[in-house]
């Protein structure tokens, strides 16, 4: 598989780069606190090596390197990055903050589990890196698809989270963002194949209709 456009490269070298630009496109953080084991490709997140990362799936791959602290949280578009101490209280605050919003986060994971894509550990991801109101994400059932949901105050930030995501990693083939109404879905999938992009697409197609 190929994720940067023109470059051609072994097979742990692309397994190398695909982690990093997972690790670097979400960055996830636990509120109530951190395993510290987690996978080489942790569910819509990014950890710095000093902070504490969420419990790994059952089926994932051995750790990968963790981003330096300049990619934690916070470093696209003008984000000032987080302290890692300081997450925790971070995440508390967008959780105290969030609006009410449709379609909600809750409402966006039920729909996928009805449809048969259910992603049962979730963990609350850093809002702010995408200037969020708030935002969850995990691995599907079968960790084949990385999914972050983020909530907006609005269908312009929504929009706006969207075209972030385009920007900051244009030739990254396995990811995919769309936004409706105040809220933006983000999947990437952990294998290009088929079948993964018929789920994806079904739950794409879900999300657009809700």
């Amino acid at each position: 598989m190929r994720l940067l456009a023109g470059k051609s490269m072994s097979e742990p070298t692309r397994l190398n780069r695909r982690s990093a630009l997972v690790l670097a496109t979400f960055a996830i953080f636990s509120v109530a606190g951190c395993d510290k084991s987690a996978p080489s490709e942790p569910p819509a997140g990014s950890a710095s090596s000093a902070a504490p990362t969420p419990a790994a799936p059952s089926a994932s791959p051995p750790p990968a390197a963790a981003p330096s602290t300049a990619e934690a949280a916070g470093t696209p578009g003008d984000v000032t990055p987080i302290e890692p101490g300081l997450l925790p209280g971070h995440l508390a605050q967008e959780a105290r903050n969030r609006q009410k919003v449709k379609p909600s986060v809750e409402d966006v994971f039920s729909a996928f589990e009805a449809l048969g894509a259910p992603v049962p550990k979730k963990e609350q991801t850093v809002a702010s890196t995408w200037k969020a109101s708030y935002c969850v994400g995990g691995y599907t059932a079968a960790h084949d698809m990385s999914i972050n949901v983020c909530e907006y105050a609005d269908a312009a930030g929504a929009t706006a989270g969207r075209d972030m995501h385009e920007k900051v990693f244009p030739n990254m083939a396995t990811l995919q963002t769309w936004s409706h109404k105040s809220t933006t879905l983000a999947i990437i999938e952990m294998k290009h194949d088929a079948p993964t992009d018929a789920i994806r697409k079904k739950l794409s197609d879900a999300f657009l209709a809700m």
